[in-house]
């Protein structure tokens, strides 16, 4: 995820914040550690970019995640979330933590107030040079309040 932060950073304007969950691979110096399964205040920040999402939460825990995640997004969130046919190609490995679809994924953030945008999802999917992220990539953006029920 450096990569990510470390070319935004570098290429525009905003404010970029990185928490990377705690695993082996938590080595992006770009990134602070964070145990993403304990409660945290994330800032507020126009756009939450989150990867892997179903690799570093308890599936118990997805729910309160996600509420963490969408009160600290004023505009959207960009999350990757492994389809039901990837889940069942990582469960034969043994690496994923949640095996719901992409679909719970979107009720949770509907009733946080957050629409699937799916045309900048396919945007994202196609000019996404790693393979996973083609698959799993989703965006949504937040409703206004006369929107939002």
């Amino acid at each position: 995820m450096g990569q990510y932060v470390t070319a935004l950073k570098n290429n525009t304007e905003m404010t970029v914040t990185c928490y990377q969950g705690l695993s082996k691979d938590s080595t992006d110096e770009d990134c602070q550690i964070e145990d993403l399964n304990e409660t945290f205040q994330l800032a507020p920040h126009d756009w939450v970019l989150y990867f892997g999402l179903d690799d570093s939460i308890s599936p118990k825990l997805i729910r309160k995640f996600l509420f963490y995640v969408a009160t600290g997004s004023q505009a959207g969130i960009v999350i990757s979330w492994s389809p039901k046919k990837l889940k069942e190609k990582k469960d034969r490995l043994n690496s994923a933590l949640n095996k719901r679809g992409s679909k719970y994924l979107r009720e949770i953030l509907k009733a946080l107030g957050f629409q699937n945008d799916r045309l900048a999802e396919k945007q994202l999917r196609n000019s996404s040079t790693v393979m996973e992220l083609k698959e799993t990539i989703m965006v949504f953006q937040k409703l206004k309040e006369e929107e939002f029920e």
